[in-house]
């Protein structure tokens, strides 16, 4: 993981162009799309807190674990002008995401249920 991030680092940071033997220019208007797969997860103790501070042990049990998926997706838009071996862009992109995931915490001493989505 941390040479992927060293050589993504590398690659950000470079500030010269590489060329085939023919001329290439990134000087355009660029649209783009993206999309995948999201996972997520928490793992914690639960506490209840109605408006006067946390009330410790209301839930049972008080480890919890809670796991979410979803789809994501994209776009950007985009528009660089190269001067010599410098490259100057504006980008506007947007994302969005359904990830959610629902669970019902039942409460000791009869205080209810309340519902994590």
């Amino acid at each position: 993981m941390r040479r992927a991030l060293a050589a993504a680092l590398l690659l950000c940071l470079s500030s010269t162009v590489v060329r085939a033997d023919h001329p290439f220019s990134w000087t355009g208007l660029y649209i783009g799309a993206h999309g995948g797969w999201a996972t997520g997860g928490w793992d914690g103790t639960l506490t209840y807190d109605p408006g006067t501070g946390p009330l410790a042990g209301v839930f049972d049990p008080a480890g919890r674990s809670i796991t979410a998926e979803g789809w994501l997706g994209g776009g950007q838009i985009g528009f660089n002008v190269q001067s010599g071996a410098f490259v100057l862009g504006i980008e506007v992109d947007g994302a969005w995401t359904n990830l959610s995931d629902e669970e019902t915490f039942t409460s000791k001493d009869g205080l209810g249920d309340y519902r994590q989505m």
